[in-house]
C-alpha cells in the first residue's frame, strides 16, 4: 500500500475531498498502483507555522507591484476617455 502525507494550511472539506481524489488518481497512473491501494492523509497547521520561501514572497509581491500598475494605467484610460471621448 502507498501512502501520501501533506501538511497543509486549513482547507474546506470540498477542497480536501478534491485534493485526496487527484493525489490517489496522479500517483495511481504514475506509479501503476490501484487507487484503493493508496491512503492520504493531511495535516492541517497554522499559516503562521508554515515557512514562505523568500522566491514565493518575492513573487506576491511582484505580482501586487503589477496589479498596482495596471489599476493606475486603466485609471489613466478611463480619465482620457471621458475628457477627449
Amino acid at each position: 500500500m502507498a501512502h501520501i502525507s501533506v501538511d497543509l494550511p486549513s482547507i474546506s472539506q470540498a477542497q480536501k475531498k478534491k485534493l485526496i481524489k487527484s493525489m490517489q488518481e496522479i500517483l495511481s497512473e504514475i506509479a501503476e498502483i490501484d487507487k484503493n491501494e493508496i491512503s492520504v492523509s493531511l495535516h492541517e497547521l497554522p499559516r503562521e507555522n508554515m515557512n514562505i520561501s523568500e522566491s514565493s514572497a518575492e513573487s506576491k509581491k511582484l505580482e501586487k507591484s503589477k496589479e498596482k500598475t495596471a489599476a493606475k494605467e486603466l485609471k489613466k484610460k478611463s480619465f482620457f476617455k471621458e475628457m477627449f471621448p
